[in-house]
């Protein structure tokens, strides 16, 4: 037997009362409320009315609003009106009133929800990775409006546990970490300056427990790479050197070497995560492989539009934030630099829209010390760092590794 289709009509029709009774709670109830979230088709009709003409600034009282209904092809009884106002009386709960009536609404709409995944659950010509893609999308679609407790006041959330969360933390006592769960690094670069490959073997040592720079022991990490620019067997051979190198390194340190660690996916087609298929895939990849640390880019390959209107650039932004959130992962990404802003001696910025130097924590440029000579590398800072990190302030290209730190002591070498 079916159960009843979650409603609060007491509910509605008492905070419509209130709402004519006392128009001040309008402002209030219009945060949290609206039309659809009511059940009945006149209760609706009547909240909608009443909020436009707060919202303009107009009289709101039984008379106006009998005729803004009739307007708006509402039937309305006048005298009904005035009952729904004498049965609220001088009640002022309009908040609590708004609070059952959203309760009501999330109910129906998630048994919407449970509706269309019950009937894609039930085909078996629909894979399950899709169906499980569903389950998550339609309640993020279905909007449901949120209850629930206060959030924390300032001393709760100041004085709560608030120490790093580190991904590579420091390697000795006294030292500051490299980075840390859900940190946003964004990796800038001219085209063949081998941004790609610092990300590979960043990507590949962690993943084994080896310091990317300091090159000692630390915590294994799970790493996923998504690389969307190069050819596959090309990329392939590029990581064979790194692997090798890393595990050879692995051995001798003893560090256990597993490959289960490092996922990796190449699409050298691209991405749209500004789409909702495309951003739905990437959703559900490092859903599948839950990385500590996501590898991706190069950026302009996140999305297809070519000017980088900035509608674009927020929205796969947003999908990258969600996925770090929801997966506590950190972003290390990579883009490439506008050609004049290496020629020119001032500060290099990422390429496309101004919106990529106000998002990531970490914006690191790679530029040659030198023009004649392809082996010393600044790597600075496009922006001031949110935090204070341990990044190296040069890389050289190594013998060994394909990038190796030098600065203070010529670390690593």
């Amino acid at each position: 037997m079916e159960g009843k289709i979650p409603e609060n009509l007491e509910a509605e029709r008492s905070l419509l009362g209130i709402l004519l009774y006392a128009t001040y709670q309008i402002d209030e109830v219009s945060v949290l409320l609206r039309a659809e979230d009511f059940y009945k088709p006149f209760h609706a009709a009547l909240y909608a009315a009443i909020v436009h003409q707060k919202d303009h600034g107009e009289p709101v009282d039984v008379v106006t609003l009998t005729a803004v209904l009739e307007a708006m092809g509402t039937k309305c009884n006048r005298a009904e009106l005035v009952a729904i106002q004498a049965e609220a009386g001088m009640s002022t709960h309009a908040t609590a009133h708004a609070h059952l009536i959203l309760e009501a609404a999330a109910r129906r709409r998630l048994m919407a929800v449970a509706y269309e995944v019950n009937d894609a659950a039930k085909d078996p010509t629909i894979p399950l990775a899709d169906v499980l893609a569903l389950a998550r999308t339609v309640v993020e679609r279905s909007d449901l409006p949120m209850t629930g407790a206060p959030d924390q006041n300032l001393d709760e959330f100041v004085d709560q546990e608030h120490s790093h969360d580190w991904l590579i933390g420091p390697t000795k006592a006294g030292e500051l970490g490299l980075l840390e769960k859900m940190d946003r690094v964004l990796l800038v670069a001219e085209e063949g300056a081998g941004k790609s490959i610092l990300l590979r073997q960043f990507g590949i040592m962690v993943s084994q427990g080896v310091h990317p720079f300091a090159r000692v022991p630390i915590q294994p990490k799970r790493v996923m790479i998504i690389d969307l620019e190069n050819p596959p067997r090309l990329a392939a051979r590029k990581m064979a050197a790194i692997r090798d190198t890393t595990q050879k390194f692995c051995a001798e340190q003893n560090i256990p070497y597993n490959p289960e660690r490092c996922r990796v996916i190449m699409k050298p087609e691209g991405l749209d995560i500004s789409k909702r298929g495309d951003a739905l895939w990437l959703t559900e990849r490092v859903a599948a492989n839950r990385p500590d640390l996501l590898c991706i880019g190069p950026l302009y390959k996140l999305h297809e539009g070519e000017d980088e209107k900035s509608s674009d650039v927020r929205q796969v932004q947003i999908t990258l934030d969600k996925i770090r959130v929801r997966y506590n992962c950190a972003l290390l990404m990579e883009t490439h630099g506008p050609h004049e802003s290496f020629s020119r001696n001032g500060k290099i910025r990422p390429s496309g829209s101004r919106l990529w130097i106000r998002w990531p924590e970490f914006i690191l440029t790679l530029s040659q010390q030198d023009k004649s000579s392809r082996e010393y590398w600044w790597l600075n800072h496009a922006r001031g760092p949110r935090d204070e990190r341990d990044w190296p302030t040069g890389l050289k290209r190594g013998s060994t590794f394909p990038w190796v730190p030098f600065g203070s002591g010529d670390i690593g070498e």
